[in-house]
């Protein structure tokens, strides 16, 4: 019942994602779909690789993109959490931070990379801008991720029931 409810979680924070914080300037560099894949790794939780192929298919839906773009980001990244899992073994609040920023920057050189090889390919118009405004969005989207993902990692580490009424 857990796990309906995590997917359930999920399909909301990508359709707010979509729907929602897109049109908002302060807020479209926000990634719900990423915090909470980052988030659910963070915590050890089981079955990461559905929620991943969920989201990747779900924001694939309303992509720009050819169908399947979010898809492979979304599992090169689950494949390179992976790779960090053995590296890091006490997560303290310092290493998630840092799991938060690499994961984020892996996903951000993935992105970069995949949608240049669309355009470079003929298959997508958008290219790769480099400027002051893409830095100025790529370091909101690292500082609102990474804040986003610290606290609700902390909030979800909170006990919500006394230790004594167990």
């Amino acid at each position: 019942m857990k796990h309906i409810f995590y997917a359930v979680l999920l399909v909301f924070f990508i359709f707010v994602q979509i729907g929602f914080f897109s049109h908002l300037t302060f807020l479209k560099d926000l990634n719900l779909a990423l915090c909470f894949l980052t988030i659910y790794f963070l915590q050890r939780k089981r079955l990461l690789l559905i929620y991943v192929i969920l989201s990747g298919v779900l924001l694939d839906l309303y992509s720009i993109f050819p169908q399947g773009f979010y898809l492979v980001i979304f599992l090169l990244t689950f494949v390179f959490l992976n790779w960090l899992r053995p590296r890091f073994g006490d997560i303290s609040v310092l290493m998630n931070i840092v799991i938060a920023f690499l994961t984020l920057a892996f996903y951000q050189i993935i992105f970069i990379i995949l949608r240049f090889l669309l355009y470079y390919f003929g298959i997508s118009q958008w290219s790769v801008i480099f400027d002051g405004s893409y830095f100025c969005h790529l370091g909101l989207f690292f500082a609102l991720n990474i804040l986003l993902i610290f606290l609700v990692n902390k909030l979800w580490a909170i006990p919500l029931k006394p230790k004594h009424l167990d």
